[in-house]
């Protein structure tokens, strides 16, 4: 802020007086009906008064009044620094906590990321125990019909084995005679006799 100048101060306060006599004066003379070399004096006076007035103003009373004026000027620029530092801070913890929210925001995108993954490698999991269980399932159940199929069939073959044993004796007893009997005995016996030969 530039300073007030000396010869500005020294306007101001001619004016003042000039404009507090012109307002006051004048009715003072009107007043008292005094002789003209009276009046002249006394403005003369009034003049002079004023004058040592303004020269003690300016002697005592500028250094204080500046120093006031300074003062005041002083404590206002260092509140508007101060008030220009805190908007400085609040904008360095809006910043921060704006540089803060990108990073929550980047560390939910990858917390969403993860379980996504996750998530995926799950399904596929799933999947393939659910394809290995149905391959089981399947197995087994070819497996099973398999077993039954070879019952079956054995059952089958037994069944036949049974019914043509069952033919051949039917047909055995019906074609071997009486003499035919006779004949399977005696070799029957005729083995028997030579088989203790044989274990000599």
């Amino acid at each position: 802020m530039k300073p007030i100048s000396r010869k500005y101060i020294l306007a101001l306060i001619f004016l003042v007086g000039v404009v507090l006599y012109s307002l006051f004066v004048p009715d003072a003379y009107a007043a008292e009906g005094r002789s003209t070399a009276r009046k002249i004096y006394d403005n003369v006076m009034l003049f002079v008064n004023f004058g040592i007035l303004v020269f003690l103003f300016l002697k005592y009373g500028k250094t204080p009044l500046i120093n006031y004026l300074r003062g005041v000027r002083d404590k206002i620029a260092e509140e508007f620094e101060s008030i220009q530092r805190q908007k400085e801070q609040i904008q360095a913890l809006r910043d921060a906590e704006a540089e803060k929210m990108k990073e929550v925001d980047k560390y939910l995108e990858e917390i969403q990321n993860n379980i996504l993954k996750m998530a995926e490698r799950e399904k596929e999991r799933i999947i393939k125990e659910g394809r290995e269980l149905a391959e089981k399932m399947i197995e087994e159940a070819h497996n099973y019909a398999k077993n039954k199929i070879e019952n079956a069939r054995k059952s089958l073959s037994n069944e036949l084995v049974d019914i043509a044993i069952n033919l051949v004796e039917e047909k055995l007893t019906k074609s071997i005679t009486e003499k035919d009997n006779e004949n399977l005995f005696n070799q029957f016996i005729l083995d028997l006799q030579a088989t203790p030969s044989q274990l000599k």
